[in-house]
């Protein structure tokens, strides 16, 4: 650090000894230009341009200081040279300042030998190996440094180069799933496609087997009832053309009474009376047959609506076949008038049949009503 300090005090002590005698030599030139002879001044800018080059420059190194200072001397010597030989008798002429700069330069040549003294090789030397040393160690561990990172480099490119090898290996990998898993997947969905097609096709039969099947039993049910009320229709026939044929023999009989000679006319009124009072039944039963005969018509032409309907709608239109459909259930479904019934539900007897006699037979007032320009 002594070393450092030293060489540092020695360049700045050369660079002041150097300014200070440049600006003093500038000044005497500048004053004496006319007093002094051409080779004088040419000899003084030559000893000042011979230093320059070493402070010229932007740095100065440990090593360049003995050199400088030897040239800073080679430029004193130069100067004192200069001022020696200018002729004694023109000394007077110049201007004053040569006696000034004489003195500085002779404090300076004294100073600067003294600097190059001190300032010898053998530190310079000393420094320089200190320094080489120092170079080396700094050297030695960058080195050792370079070598490590070299093998971190090393190492990391080898993980790296694995690291890609095995990303490379699982791209394949993944490439190859990734179209082994696309054709899997088309061949689910063409096989889902396939049951999804199988199912709607299963789904149409049986929807129809299930609404031939709900037809069958509604058409059979439908039968069924049919048979039931022709059996009642025949049942009740059969018991009206039984009663309406023993009523036929009894007047037949009281008819041939009369042309006999035993005829007794109040036994012939009670047969009378006895076949009209048989002839209601009669015709009550006749009513009832006919009537279970029209609901057998009924449910034998819906039974066989039902058989033709399915066959009937099954080329048509989707749309025609749901309008169709709803026809035939408001047809089926919708209540009935059984006002019918209970009009014709009660038995003829005497009254019924004396109220609709006297119904039929005019009275005065109506005749008269019809008549009223006769009266």
């Amino acid at each position: 650090m002594s070393m450092i300090k030293n060489a540092i005090d020695a360049l700045e002590t050369t660079h002041d000894i150097y300014r200070t005698c440049v600006e003093l030599l500038s000044v005497f030139i500048e004053k004496n230009k006319s007093r002094l002879n051409g080779n004088t001044i040419a000899n003084l800018l030559s000893a000042r341009d011979s230093f320059n080059e070493y402070f010229d420059r932007n740095e100065l190194s440990i090593e360049d200081i003995p050199g400088a200072m030897r040239n800073l001397l080679i430029f004193l010597t130069n100067i004192e040279k200069a001022i020696s030989d200018i002729d004694k008798k023109a000394s007077t002429a110049v201007s004053g300042g040569l006696d000034e700069i004489e003195k500085y330069v002779g404090m300076s040549i004294y100073k600067t030998r003294r600097l190059i003294e001190e300032f010898s090789p053998k530190d310079i030397l000393e420094n320089q190996e200190s320094k080489l040393q120092n170079l080396k160690k700094v050297t030695n561990s960058i080195e050792s440094k370079i070598e490590k990172l070299n093998d971190i480099i090393k190492k990391s490119s080898d993980e790296i180069q694995a690291l890609s090898t095995t990303t490379d290996n699982h791209k394949l990998t993944i490439e190859k799933l990734s179209e082994f898993n696309e054709v899997r997947l088309n061949e689910l969905e063409e096989i889902y496609k396939r049951r999804i097609s199988d199912l709607d096709i299963q789904q149409k039969k049986v929807n129809e087997t299930v609404g031939l099947i709900a037809g069958a039993a509604i058409m059979g049910k439908y039968e069924k009832n049919a048979l039931a009320e022709r059996e009642v229709a025949n049942s009740l026939r059969r018991y009206a053309i039984g009663i309406m044929s023993g009523v036929i023999i009894l007047m037949a009989y009281s008819f041939h009474q009369i042309t006999t000679t035993d005829f007794d006319l109040k036994e012939n009124v009670l047969r009378t009376i006895l076949a009209l009072f048989l002839s209601i039944p009669a015709a009550y039963l006749a009513r009832e047959s006919a009537k279970h005969r029209k609901q057998e018509y009924t449910h034998l032409q819906t039974a066989l609506d039902l058989a033709a309907f399915s066959p009937y709608i099954e080329s048509l239109p989707a749309e025609t076949q749901h309008k169709l459909k709803e026809e035939m259930a408001s047809r089926i479904f919708t209540a009935r008038n059984f006002d019918y019934v209970t009009k014709e539900s009660y038995p003829l007897n005497m009254q019924e049949l004396i109220i609709a006699i006297m119904d039929k037979i005019p009275n005065r007032e109506q005749q008269e009503e019809k008549n009223p320009s006769k009266t």
